[in-house]
């Protein structure tokens, strides 16, 4: 399957996962209001600091099952080191949430920076980390083997259940934590339909034993994977230690609303998200062919791999552009049609993050190309500096001017890795030329220039003819600089 159809896959996906929660926090918006929003999502925060940060074990795991089926590597033998990484990936992943569940309940009453009310929610919501550590454990699995489908089966019964469930606790209207509750059986149901199918589909490789049998403990050594490890453990950190922040020196409501322009921020980033899932095993699988190292500069393979990161460079920068733009124009609109005029607050920080969507897009194809060619302690040096900058700025700005600080903080350390990442992949692959990097820019131009003149039209009808300009701009463009052949 190509990388674009992994990329639609992808997207859907993700899409999903974000879908509830975002519709849940808009049903909170509605019915509870800016302390409830800020709550949730502070719950979703906790969540995501006990999932998130095993992100870069997965991108290796991701990484091994890709390279165990490139080459002339029987069907088999790909089976059978799937079945016995990912198993043994499994438990250690549940027993290590399991302890850090504990470690985080003890810390949140022992701190007493909440209510027992918010303790009691945030740590029944927190519980379905266990769980959806051991989906995501299983998605890496059909991720190594570009099985994108299946991972979308998954997902979607998991949303499917969220909202259902969700939807039951706010119609009932019994207490917040019900919803907690419902997030927590949705995970679970989940989890016992992902295992079956992995069961189903890898077990009988089993007989095959293919890996040493070191233990389970031995799927993550830290002496050699410390820089997956620490990339993991900083990434999360750097993308929720803001809300974190804001949480002990501002308001449940100025949580809310920095969360409610994070979270129109990651919909907006969803293509790159998709993009960074679909073309890393097609890297790895390159890479383990007869990729590049260190000290190799443009290897004999370097086409193949400059052809696939000038694509998803020029690829990914084609939908970024137009993405921001109609976040920064439309931000207010959006805002006030979702959760009404009372969450108004969110409105700059949320256009200053859109500002910032070309940035964390363009970092996708750097941030992939150098774990795919063992470069990871690289990639782990950069997110370990961008992330020292976002915390650091985050305790200037984000305590001088709130959620507004915190997404100028967000935007310079996103621009920080993009420099550190851009500059070291240049000895290995060079930026794509003026022929794929003009037809993005200059279509943005024009849908620009549109919106700037079209102020007073209305919104909607001004984003879809936006939106049209610059798809048949972009397609004029790409005519007359061969983009599409390239």
């Amino acid at each position: 399957m190509g990388v674009a159809a992994n990329t639609l896959y992808a997207f859907a996906q993700l899409g999903l996962t974000r879908f509830a929660s975002v519709a849940t926090l808009i049903a909170l918006a509605w019915t509870q209001g800016a302390a409830a929003v800020g709550l949730f999502s502070l719950a979703v925060t906790f969540h995501i600091l006990l999932t998130g940060w095993w992100v870069g074990i997965d991108d290796k795991i991701i990484r091994e099952i890709a390279r165990s089926g490139a080459g002339e590597k029987d069907e088999a033998t790909t089976r059978a080191v799937t079945w016995q990484t990912v198993s043994a990936y499994l438990r250690l992943k549940v027993l290590v949430t399991a302890a850090l569940w504990l470690a985080v309940a003890g810390v949140i009453f022992w701190g007493g920076w909440y209510t027992p009310a918010q303790s009691w929610f945030v740590l029944l919501l927190l519980v379905s980390s266990i769980t959806d550590n051991g989906i995501f454990g299983i998605l890496a699995a059909y991720a190594g083997h570009e099985r994108f489908a299946v991972a979308l089966v998954i997902i979607s019964l998991q949303t499917f259940l969220r909202l259902l469930l969700t939807g039951l606790a706010l119609w009932r209207g019994t207490e917040l934590l019900a919803i907690a509750g419902a997030w927590l059986v949705a995970s679970v149901l989940t989890a016992l339909f992902a295992l079956f199918l992995f069961v189903r589909h890898f077990y009988a490789a089993q007989t095959q034993p293919v890996l040493p049998r070191r233990g389970w403990f031995a799927i993550v050594r830290l002496q050699e994977d410390w820089s997956f490890l620490s990339m993991g453990v900083v990434v999360i950190l750097e993308y929720q230690l803001d809300i974190i922040l804001l949480s002990f020196v501002r308001s449940a409501a100025e949580v809310g609303y920095y969360s409610l322009a994070t979270t129109l921020f990651s919909l907006a980033t969803l293509p790159a998200q998709a993009l960074r899932t679909a073309i890393y095993p097609a890297m790895s699988r390159l890479a383990a062919l007869n990729g590049p190292s260190e000290l190799s500069p443009f290897p004999s393979n370097g086409h193949n791999l400059q052809r696939i990161y000038a694509w998803s460079l020029a690829g990914i920068g084609s939908i970024a552009i137009p993405s921001a733009l109609l976040g920064i124009f439309f931000a207010q609109p959006l805002i006030a049609l979702a959760v009404g005029s009372k969450m108004a607050a969110a409105v700059l920080p949320t256009q200053i993050l859109m500002a910032s969507v070309v940035l964390i897009s363009l970092n996708v194809p750097h941030s992939r190309f150098l774990l795919a060619t063992n470069q990871q302690g690289k990639a782990a040096l950069f997110i370990t500096v961008s992330a020292l900058v976002n915390v650091l700025a985050n305790l200037w700005l984000g305590r001088l001017w709130g959620a507004t600080g915190a997404a100028v903080a967000r935007s310079i350390s996103t621009l920080t890795f993009l420099l550190l990442a851009g500059f070291s992949v240049r000895r290995f692959v060079r930026l794509p030329g003026w022929r794929l990097g003009v037809t993005p820019l200059g279509a943005g131009l024009v849908m620009a220039a549109f919106l700037l003149l079209t102020t007073e039209w209305l919104w909607w009808l001004c984003a879809a003819l936006a939106l049209l300009l610059y798809a048949a701009v972009w397609w004029w463009l790409s005519g007359l600089t061969k983009m599409r052949r390239a």
